[in-house]
């Protein structure tokens, strides 16, 4: 008779946990609809059979006889049997993050209800070797009529009532660093439901997408790399003479005022201002800043200004010149 380790590949020492990789690894590889033998894949169910149960393992260990062996992987198909069909099915979450969210970093706990194997009974749902035996069929003579024990004679498992899952509770925690390109993806592998019918549990997957009615974009703040990109419209006036304005929506919260004053602006020109855009971490671990990139376009003589447009030209009248909180961007051929 092969030995049940070896057909395992593994040590006389190995441990509960160890022990279920190795059966995974090698019912996944024999499995018939991946092209394996149905004789050793039976063998291997067996060999497991046996090993996982402490036991049929200490009588193997001690006679090397394998009877009696746990009635889950008797010859005729019990309903608990493992049938392993490979990676089992993802589960996909979206979280929407906002520009503000990569300002200033986000953390997004999601809690997670699954079921797991009980390990009170090893996923059987009765407690083999238990001092007490079935009550209902008393003592397995009802055989699969019996719905408590499955015709093995063995109590049902009070931990998980028979059903071989207990019910588990986890918090994933997603981390939104301001470095974070939107969308992407997120995995958390192997966080699914466990269930026998697959060798190995799904991913969660958390697709992280840009928030809808994100206030920055709505005032006209886009993102490009470690920067902002913003358009202005100016007046003929304010293009020749410069201007003040007062900007909403900047992903930080931070009253925006900015001031221009180093003389008349070309078509389409832009201009910088440093230290404006999205933080970011250097190799040393301090947080540096991108810049905002201002598009400036001149109106044209009969261009109809709307309330926004008209709202935001109007913004800077009652700033004074003097306040220091004013920035003032410089134009963008400086840029490093």
């Amino acid at each position: 008779m092969t030995d049940l380790y070896q057909l395992l590949q593994v040590p006389k020492t190995v441990s509960p946990e160890e022990l279920k990789r190795a059966w995974k690894r090698a019912a996944l590889k024999e499995h018939p609809d991946k092209g394996g033998s149905n004789e050793r894949f039976q063998k291997i169910q067996q060999a497991y059979a046996i090993l996982s149960d402490p036991d049929a393992r200490r009588l193997y260990d001690a006679t090397g006889r394998t009877a009696p062996a746990p009635p889950v992987m008797a010859a005729r198909p019990r309903p608990r049997v493992p049938v392993v069909h490979g990676k089992g099915p993802n589960l996909q979450h979206t979280v929407y993050v906002s520009m503000a969210d990569l300002w200033a970093g986000r953390t997004v706990r999601l809690r997670l209800s699954n079921q797991a194997f009980c390990k009170e009974c090893n996923a059987k749902g009765y407690l083999v070797g238990s001092s007490k035996r079935c009550v209902v069929c008393f003592a397995g003579k009802g055989r699969d009529a019996c719905k408590i024990c499955k015709g093995t004679g063995w109590p049902s498992c009070t931990t998980c009532s028979g059903s071989g899952k207990v019910n588990v509770h986890e918090v994933l925690e997603v981390v939104i660093a301001p470095s974070d390109t939107i969308p992407t993806v997120r995995k958390f592998p192997e966080r699914c439901a466990k269930s026998p019918q697959y060798a190995i549990a799904g991913d969660v997957v958390i697709m992280l997408q840009p928030a809808k009615n994100d206030p920055a974009i709505a005032a006209g703040w886009k993102r490009v790399g470690k920067d902002f990109h913003r358009p202005l419209l100016l007046t003929a006036e304010e293009a020749a003479t410069g201007w003040l304005r007062v900007l909403p929506g900047h992903p930080s919260s931070r009253p925006l005022k900015i001031c221009w004053k180093h003389g008349r602006m070309s078509p389409r020109e832009c201009i910088r201002l440093k230290g404006w855009g999205m933080p970011s971490t250097d190799p040393s671990g301090a947080t540096i800043y991108g810049d905002i990139i201002f598009v400036c376009t001149a109106a044209p003589a009969d261009h109809v200004l709307t309330p926004e447009e008209t709202a935001e030209i109007a913004s800077g009248n009652d700033l004074d010149p003097s306040d220091d909180t004013i920035q003032y961007p410089g134009r963008f051929f400086d840029r490093k």
